[in-house]
């Protein structure tokens, strides 16, 4: 069995987050949508992501505050620059 690389992608339009999504299964990646800053760091304490691709203006907690959050529990796991 082939294991799937996990993106947790945050998008807080859903229109975009959908397509996106799509797009990437079909690329062979595993996809979990949320829809804000807050509920990408819920999903990431249950499932780990190999790459998050977030908005950088969301409700609730933006881009740069998810990232920087992301980084701080998993400090050698994402390595780009905010």
């Amino acid at each position: 069995m082939t294991v799937r690389p996990h993106i947790i992608l945050a998008e807080d339009e859903e229109l975009v987050a959908a397509a996106l999504a799509e797009f990437l299964e079909t690329e062979g990646f595993r996809v979990t949508i949320t829809h804000d800053g807050v509920q990408a760091l819920e999903a990431e304490e249950k499932d780990a992501a190999d790459l998050l691709l977030t908005d950088m203006r969301m409700p609730v907690l933006d881009g740069e505050g998810l990232i920087r959050s992301v980084r701080a529990g998993r400090p050698n796991r994402f390595r780009c620059k905010v």
